[in-house]
């Protein structure tokens, strides 16, 4: 449960969100498939 919620924070870092992304985009994986662009893209946390 710890862990999960170091996780969480990470996962709500703008940079871990920036970071995310350009991996995502650079492996072409947020190109096909825009459910895992949009859960990195969310601002709700």
């Amino acid at each position: 449960m710890k862990g999960q919620k170091q996780f969480y924070l990470l996962q709500c870092s703008p940079h871990f969100h920036q970071s995310v992304l350009l991996q995502l985009s650079r492996s072409g994986i947020a190109y096909y498939n825009p459910v895992i662009r949009t859960f990195y893209k969310r601002r709700d946390c």
